[in-house]
């Protein structure tokens, strides 16, 4: 049999579509790839094999058109034949007539807005020639925005959205298993990240499912004042879930107010009408937006016939409307029963689930076919040669900005199959089909692996098993990633590999959560380290089972809805499993370590497979690539801080990342020596590159600076010519934007540190400027990024790190107070206050997708609320009492503790298939640590103001401080103190002396918390982790021990340990 790819190198169809669409040479001034739809493509192959010399023979199941014939028992009989009258000899207003407007806004408030007090009149509707022409004028009046569309959908979605730049394209996967059905809560989801205009089709095409009340309601709510709905509604009326008694399916249902609803409904003649060739259609809407609409007509297509017009217009009265709807909806509704009859007797494997509620289509899955026909292409083509048209799945799979192979679509392995025709010709190609079937082979009982019993394939199976395989078992991660074993020879970094196997093993190994096909083969110095009782407690069972394709793809799914917070790796949005492991496989590895983190077991297991694939490819195979360091990123985005809070192995893998970088040379390039910025000299590797290079920079400025250490990748010439790089798009765009912005904040945490330098601006000025650059870049932004979350995070964070240099941090010197100082911090308190307000307001999905940069913002911001709700020693007249009052601490903080404490309950909602993510007395994530540490945080503040004699002494609830060591800071001695920049030794003993910790993490608070507790069970509950056993102690999880030292977690956190290992090596070879 042959694998997926080489059918489609070898297949003729699969070229000739390259040929025409991807692949396609343009004339000078013509591309003809614009012309080509996927209907359209389809009826010109069948052309090609004499569909248009004799069509009669044919079945063309592909067509979007139902009957036409005047045979449905219980419909009306259509015209024969149009009078044209004096007024439809001229030309018709680009809006559509008045009477036939009336005469479709009185049939929508019959049938939908019945009792309703917004009522449509003819103002709110216009008139288009046709379904296309209809959404090239709503896409032509909209504005700049981020526009949701799903998939699959209609075909001709993709030219409309690939036509008009005025909008950025926002792709949303829909799931085969979850019965491609659009959930309220992903609508919600989408608006909170950024988008504000949807397009669908309701019934939907291709997959015949459809979104009744009382939920489409409620995504009508969750729009309302936020995003524009646009609902292509034409199969509204082929509606089978109220039992065929005529009810149309649409969004008028649930309008408040048809003149304040963004809410546009396209319908028209061609389908519920079966009119096709009339090409009369309508939009529903606001007045606002219809009457922009009817007037943008007068440059993309003129308008609609106005004698076709004239003869709708009793067709539309709304009872004989609702008689038609009743029969055509039982028609229907028998065919599609005799269609799935049929298929399922030739062996197809259609669910019940999956069975069309609406439409008239069938989305057909090839899967279990034979390899020669089991994609849309090559099906497709068999079908030709028994004269029946399907359309190929791929069409549907809509790609507009063009990044990616379609071949790489799920929607591959899938046509749509129309039961639209006559009786007698779907019978007559449901005949080929069976032709086609028996020919090649009777499907199998149930869907085969792909390539089942290579080794170099990965799985396939409905029923793959959930969770990661162990030790003794493969999983399909392990085909890609196969420890090499080094030559014989002992030199001195083979002795370091071997060191490495060892503690890698004493750490690793023993823990149920390793798998021992990575296991690297260096035969170790010594093997004592683990006994033989150690190990036997620690192995798995052998019917452990493994980790699933489709539970990868469930992760890769998760990231694709996850990476507009990190725009630095570019994954195409549905990129194949088997793509991924061929020319990405860290990567692969490092989105599913980091994607897991919400199923805490699978997440140990998958996070200690990439630690240990990382130690063999950087030590053992000594590897350096694009691939390693976006897998790096990824894992360092979305870094668990909340399995080991107070570790800084995150450190270590920073320098990694960015030791890579200078390895690959990706911090300098020779475009700059020629000052190349052209976006057309640019290629997909480079920007990935470039990308890559910018994006260790965002998440090192994210890591670094909140623990004052240095930044191991300096701002350079090369990365500034990197944001002046034309970007590609919004994306591109906002990644260059993230950087500028980390930039500015690196600038003024310097500030902070070291203050005005002699010769310089003072540091109110520099402030000042600093400001005025955030504002540049703010004003810069385009209308879709300008309301994306993550630039209203990144802005206001620079805002109020920039405000905030006044406020001393540990280890940093004072300042003398000046003028501006009050100015400044009242508008950095400006800044917090909004910013917590907004992220209190909003919905718990989108602290799902927040990345290491996020939860960082965060995190300072609750410090620079703490540090100004009470004394600043370096401005002495900054007035604690009232910005207590102003800044309404315990009711921001506690709300945000509620919004916490929802994100955690919505996570522990969502059934996982590996089973709980916690322990009865807890979950265990990062919004539960949040809450467990903002718990502590309004207790420390009501302690403080309310039991304190003196409140307003320097101090805050992070800082580190030792009251009884400064006597003189609880006394407040006079402003001249504080005035005099003291030594560092003065300043760490008078004003922040390290001795103990009071934020909640450093200071040990956490164990009086739930949160320790749920830890603590769950680390018991698995067994071992790190050396720690059952019912050990709960400080195992903040740091593991190795031979008595503490040792944070893996071997890479050890630096010291290596360069004393290596020198002795060293030593003992030379």
């Amino acid at each position: 049999m042959l694998t997926s790819e080489r059918v489609e190198q070898s297949s003729a169809i699969h070229m000739q579509f390259r040929d025409c669409h991807e692949g396609h040479k343009p004339h000078a001034g013509l591309d003809p790839t614009k012309a080509s739809t996927g209907v359209v493509w389809t009826s010109e192959r069948a052309y090609e094999h004499g569909y248009m010399d004799d069509p009669d023979s044919w079945a063309n199941l592909g067509q979007g058109a139902p009957e036409v014939e005047d045979e449905i028992e219980g419909c009306f009989e259509r015209p024969h034949s149009v009078e044209v009258t004096m007024g439809g000899r001229e030309y018709g207003p680009t809006a559509g007539i008045k009477p036939l407007r009336a005469a479709i806004a009185n049939l929508y408030n019959a049938h939908h807005r019945a009792g309703k007090e917004s009522l449509y009149s003819w103002e709110n509707v216009c008139v288009v020639p046709g379904g296309r022409a209809g959404l090239i004028r709503i896409a032509a009046v909209l504005g700049h925005a981020y526009l949701g569309f799903f998939i699959p959908d209609y075909t001709a979605y993709n030219e409309m959205l690939s036509l008009f730049r005025n909008f950025g394209t926002i792709p949303v996967p829909l799931n085969r298993d979850d019965n491609y059905h659009i959930h309220p809560e992903k609508i919600e989801e989408e608006i909170a990240r950024g988008t504000s205009v949807f397009i669908t089709s309701n019934p939907r095409n291709p997959t015949g499912q459809v979104i009744t009340n009382p939920e489409l309601g409620q995504i009508q709510t969750i729009c309302r004042d936020k995003a524009t709905l646009i609902m292509d509604e034409f199969y509204g009326g082929y509606n089978y879930t109220s039992d065929c008694d005529g009810t149309v399916v649409s969004a008028a249902d649930n309008i408040e107010n048809v003149d304040d609803d963004d809410v546009l409904i396209i319908d028209g003649l061609t389908k519920r009408f079966r009119l096709p060739g009339w090409r009369v259609a309508w939009i529903i809407g606001p007045k606002e937006f219809i009457k922009a609409i009817g007037s943008c007509g007068s440059y993309l297509d003129g308008g609609t016939n106005v004698p076709f017009q004239e003869a709708a217009i009793p067709m539309l009265e709304p009872n004989r409307v609702k008689k038609e709807m009743k029969a055509l909806q039982t028609h229907f509704r028998e065919k599609r029963d005799y269609a799935i009859g049929r298929l399922r007797e030739m062996g197809f494997k259609i669910e019940e689930k999956l069975v069309p509620q609406a439409t008239f289509y069938l989305w057909l899955d090839l899967r279990h076919l034979p390899d020669a026909i089991n994609d849309g292409l090559n099906f497709f083509e068999a079908c030709l040669k028994e004269k029946c048209i399907v359309v190929p799945g791929i069409f549907f799979d809509l790609n507009p900005s063009k990044r990616r192979d379609l071949f790489d679509s799920p929607c591959h392995h899938y046509v749509r199959l129309s039961y639209g025709p006559r009786m007698e010709i779907l019978k007559k190609g449901l005949d080929a089909i069976e032709r086609v079937v028996k020919k090649y082979g009777k499907p199998d009982e149930a869907i085969e692996s792909e390539g089942e019993g290579k080794t170099a394939t990965l799985e396939l199976s409905k029923n793959s098993p959930r969770v990661l395989g162990t030790t003794g078992e493969d999983d399909v991660l392990n085909a890609v990633f196969q420890s090499k074993a080094p030559g014989p020879k002992l030199d001195p970094l083979a002795a370091v590999k071997s060191i490495h196997s060892q503690l890698f093993d004493k750490i690793v190994q023993k823990t149920p959560y390793c798998s021992a096909s990575t296991t690297p083969q260096t035969q170790p110095l010594c093997s004592s380290l683990n006994s033989p009782a150690e190990e036997v407690a620690y192995i798995r069972p052998k019917s452990s089972p493994k980790l699933g394709k489709d539970d990868i793809r469930r992760y890769l799914t998760r990231f694709q809805e996850s990476q507009t917070y990190f725009p630095f790796v570019r994954l195409p949005y549905n990129i194949t499993l088997e793509t991924m492991m061929r020319s990405h496989p860290f990567l692969l590895l490092g989105i599913l370590a980091a994607m897991s983190v919400p199923d805490v077991d699978v997440h140990q297991r998958l996070d200690a497979k990439f630690k240990r694939v990382l130690s063999e490819k950087t030590i053992e195979r000594e590897e350096k690539s694009l691939d390693l360091l976006q897998g790096l990123l990824v894992y360092l985005t979305w870094y668990p801080i909340h399995l080991n809070p107070k570790g800084l192995q995150v450190m270590k893998f920073l320098q990694m990342a960015v030791d890579l970088v200078v390895d690959l040379k990706f911090d300098r390039h020779s475009d700059m020596l020629f000052d190349i910025k052209s976006r057309d000299s640019d290629t997909h590797k480079l920007s990935n590159e470039r990308l890559a290079y910018l994006g260790c920079y965002y998440i090192s400025t994210s890591i670094v600076l909140p623990f004052g250490r240095h930044q191991p990748i300096p701002f350079s010439p090369y990365m500034q010519f990197c944001l002046e790089f034309l970007p590609h798009d919004d994306t591109e765009a906002r990644a260059q934007v993230l950087v500028k912005v980390h930039h500015l904040v690196e600038q003024a945490t310097e500030l902070n540190k070291i203050g005005a330098q002699p010769g310089s601006l003072s540091k109110d000025s520099q402030i000042e400027l600093l400001i005025r650059r955030l504002d540049a870049i703010q004003q810069s932004l385009s209308p879709a990024n300008a309301c994306h979350p993550s630039m209203i995070f990144s802005l206001d964070f620079a805002r109020e790190r920039i405000y905030a240099v006044h406020t001393p941090m540990p280890k940093f010197p004072v300042h003398p107070d000046s003028p501006y100082s009050r100015i400044h911090l009242s508008e950095c308190l400006a800044v917090i206050i909004k910013l917590l307000t907004h992220i209190i307001s909003l919905p718990p999905t989108v602290f799902t997708t927040f990345t290491y940069p996020e939860w960082y913002h965060i995190i300072e911001m609750l410090v620079g609320l703490s540090r100004l709700c009470f004394p600043i020693p370096s401005i002495p007249s900054w007035d604690p009492a009232s910005t207590r009052q102003i800044a309404k601490y315990l009711p921001l903080v506690t709300g945000f503790q509620a919004k916490m404490e929802e994100v955690v309950k919505l996570l522990a909602s969502r059934s996982s298939p590996y089973g709980e993510n916690g322990h009865k007395k807890g979950t265990v994530s990062i919004p539960s640590l949040f809450s467990a540490v903002l718990t502590i945080l309004v207790d420390q503040y009501k302690e403080r103001v309310y039991s304190f004699i003196d409140v307003d002494t320097p101090f805050n609830l992070f800082d580190p401080q030792d009251h009884q060591n400064t006597p003189h800071i609880t006394t407040l001695p006079d402003s001249q103190q504080y005035h005099a920049i003291p030594t560092e030794s003065q300043h760490i003993e008078s004003i922040y002396p390290m001795k103990s910790g009071l934020c909640p993490v450093m200071s040990g608070a956490l164990r009086s918390t739930g949160y320790w507790d749920a830890m603590d069970a769950f680390k018991n509950e698995i067994g071992t982790t790190g050396g720690v056993t059952n019912g050990a102690d709960g400080d195992a999880w903040m740091g593991s021990t190795v031979d008595g030292e503490l040792f944070d977690g893996n071997i890479i956190e050890d630096c010291g340990l290596w360069d004393l290992q290596a020198a002795q090596w060293e030593g003992n070879f030379h």
